[in-house]
Parts: C-alpha cells; sequence; structure tokens
C-alpha cells in the first residue's frame, strides 16, 4: 500500500541548473511536491525524466490558479527553460507544492471514480479501490485545509512578521 505523505529523496532526484539567484527553478517546486507524496510514477526509472517532468509541470500550472494573492508575479516565469523570472520565498514554494498535491489527490480520486463507474456499488465496496478512495479522499480534505491554513497566514505576514495592523485596518 502506498503512503501519501512521504517521499524517499533517494529514489528521485532533480538536477539543479546553474541559474541567477533572482529566479526559482520549477525543480525546486518539484522536490518539495515529491517530498508530501509516494508515488511510484515518480520514482519508476523505466519512465523518461521528462515524462515525469511534464506530469509535474502541468501539476503546477493548476496549482498556480491556488495562489491567489502571491507576493511575486507567478506568471512571469520561462516555462521553456522551466523557471521563475523572480525569486519566490521559502513560503511561495512550499504553497505551491501542497496545491500541486491538492491537484495531485484530486486527479487521483478521479480516476478512481472512473474506475468505479464499471463496477456495481456492491463489488466496488469490496475491492481494495473503495478503502483507497476513502484515504484519497482523507488525503484531499486534509491538504486542503492546510492549503487553506497556509494560504491565510501567508497573507498575514508582511517580512516574515504577523500583519495584525493590516488586520485592524491599520489602526491598532
Amino acid at each position: 500500500m502506498m503512503a501519501y505523505n512521504e517521499y524517499e529523496y533517494e529514489e528521485y532526484e532533480y538536477e539543479y541548473k546553474t541559474i541567477e539567484e533572482d529566479k526559482t527553478e520549477f525543480a525546486e517546486i518539484y522536490e518539495m511536491f515529491l517530498s508530501r507524496i509516494r508515488e511510484d510514477f515518480y520514482s519508476d526509472p523505466s519512465i523518461p525524466t521528462d515524462e515525469k517532468e511534464k506530469d509535474m509541470y502541468l501539476l503546477l500550472k493548476r496549482a498556480i490558479t491556488k495562489f491567489p494573492y502571491p507576493r511575486v508575479n507567478l506568471n512571469d516565469r520561462d516555462d521553456a527553460a522551466r523557471v521563475f523570472n523572480q525569486r519566490l520565498d521559502d513560503k511561495a514554494i512550499e504553497i505551491l507544492a501542497v496545491a500541486m498535491k491538492l491537484e495531485w489527490a484530486r486527479r487521483k480520486i478521479s480516476d478512481i471514480n472512473l474506475m468505479r463507474q464499471e463496477f456495481s456499488d456492491r463489488d466496488f465496496q469490496l475491492t481494495s479501490q473503495a478503502s483507497h478512495l476513502n484515504a484519497l479522499l482523507e488525503v484531499e480534505e486534509r491538504t486542503k485545509e492546510e492549503l487553506t491554513h497556509m494560504l491565510r497566514w501567508y497573507n498575514r505576514e508582511v517580512n516574515g512578521k504577523p500583519n495584525i495592523g493590516g488586520l485592524t485596518g491599520g489602526a491598532l
């Protein structure tokens, strides 16, 4: 059975390119994403690296839409070079990784729901896919809560400190 909350780095690592310090490679976000999941697809050496990166790139693009008020323009990127043209802070990278995990879980749920349609409800309940679906639904819910919490805190701090005055309209 797969665990969905950890990833062993030694199984699959990205090589970072040498880029300017004021940019962020997509690979940095991919690495954080991979540290949050356990997926045979990403650690299978028979699957080409570019196919794995293409999959994560699609998850990243979906994750970007889940990040409504980043401190940098996430649309300022070079998709061909796989870099953001600005430096993302650690919190922004982590938020994108969590949003990627949410999209990954939703895709897995969708795949199982498609399989469920091929079985009667009784037959589906007898398969291990039913318990797998329940586990994925729980992962999705926890990840959604985590992302919501992270976005709230991200939007309530300035330079790593709480912006309590901003919450009260500046009047304290």
